[in-house]
């Protein structure tokens, strides 16, 4: 039997993302200057950004980049806008990934995380993109980065790419 949902301030029903139609010109705030491009791809994979605000004819999207939680606005027709009904729940606490669709749990999987030494960051991010990965399984064992087993690891290829991702203690 499913999980009940959870606080939709945590596990939204479904986010808008919008896949970039190659680069794009990126601005400080509607109808001002480009200031930067927005990358068509990373790392060879289309660039899937969340959509934080809407303004008419313009989305503010999360980048794929450092600071984590950067933003730039877009002009709203060179973007394909979806939605995705997926959202991951990192529990640095329990040690434990959980997927949730619409809003219910789906999966939930032992994590490795970071070590005291290099814990992993909490806060809210996204999955920029898909690439296969050697999976491992739930402890502090890793400079940061979250393990799974191979076979969970498997489970998570329909997830798409924009996908949020909250990481809490």
């Amino acid at each position: 039997m499913a999980a009940p949902p959870l606080d939709v301030g945590l596990v939204p029903p479904s986010t808008e993302v919008a896949a970039t139609n190659g680069a794009i010109p990126g601005y400080p705030a509607p109808g001002q200057p480009s200031n930067m491009t927005v990358p068509g791809g990373w790392y060879g994979y289309p660039s899937v950004l969340p959509v934080v605000a809407i303004q008419p004819d313009w989305l503010e999207v999360r980048l794929a980049q450092r600071p984590n939680g950067s933003t730039t606005w877009v002009q709203a027709s060179d973007v394909t806008l979806s939605t995705t009904p997926y959202a991951i729940v990192i529990d640095l606490s329990t040690e434990h990934l959980t997927v949730y669709q619409s809003g219910l749990e789906i999966y939930d999987f032992p994590a490795g995380i970071g070590t005291p030494d290099d814990p992993t960051p909490t806060g809210s991010y996204f999955m920029t993109m898909k690439v296969p990965l050697i999976g491992t399984t739930g402890a502090a064992i890793s400079h940061g980065c979250v393990r799974l087993h191979d076979a969970d690891l498997a489970l998570l290829t329909t997830i798409p790419a924009g996908t949020p991702i909250n990481i809490i203690s």
